[in-house]
């Protein structure tokens, strides 16, 4: 969240001197890259969130399994049946580790994409500029302010997109956690706290 939001106002500051400097480019320029964003964002939210979902599941298990075959080590050994357990421990761990991997690519490749739409977004731009009065000796000045502020632009966009995805990621995540959190507390009828004392002397007895 914290990146987003400065990610955010990095951009804002960008933008607007770009604004102030040329407002029919810097408008196209937003909403070209805007656009390109917003296209991946939409194909690719369905996968985070099914991916996520299955990371928080395969890793309960995955500790379940590590901590119930460590808990039984002795019996384990006894017995020789590692190979269940290691077979138990494989079909969690694999699909959890393809899942986690598969969301940091996702939210790692638009770049790639990113930089070569920009080049297109970009070649535009300069005709655009070039059909001007003063051609395309007078649209240096300003492509080059473009050029250095899409360097800047597109590893800030491309952060916000990392923050987004690993938000999406991890959300099944918290709300596990959220939902253990609100499971009532088993507390004794009296709420005082002045519960009787058992005193001991010398032994303890059930009796029936």
């Amino acid at each position: 969240s914290m990146t987003i939001i400065s990610s955010t106002i990095f951009l804002g500051i960008i933008v607007g001197t770009l604004f102030a400097f040329q407002p029919s480019i810097t408008t196209q320029a937003i909403i070209g890259f805007g656009a390109i964003y917003y296209s991946i964002i939409k194909i690719t939210k369905k996968g985070l969130i099914e991916n996520g979902e299955k990371i928080s599941k395969y890793s309960r298990y995955s500790i379940q399994s590590l901590q119930e075959s460590l808990g039984s080590i002795r019996d384990i050994l006894l017995d020789g049946s590692q190979k269940i357990y290691v077979d138990i421990y494989k079909n969690m761990v694999i699909p959890w580790r393809k899942s986690q991997g598969l969301n940091q690519f996702i939210s790692g490749s638009p770049k790639f994409a990113i930089e070569a739409l920009g080049i297109i977004l970009f070649a535009f731009m300069a005709y655009e500029l070039s059909k001007s009065a003063n051609g395309i000796v007078g649209a240096v000045p300003i492509l080059g302010a473009l050029a250095i502020s899409a360097q800047r632009m597109l590893p800030v966009l491309q952060q916000m997109y990392s923050a987004w995805s690993d938000l999406v990621t991890q959300r099944p995540s918290l709300l596990n956690a959220l939902e253990l959190l609100d499971q009532p507390l088993i507390c004794n009828k009296d709420d005082s706290g002045d519960s009787e004392q058992l005193s001991f002397s010398s032994e303890i007895r059930l009796n029936n």
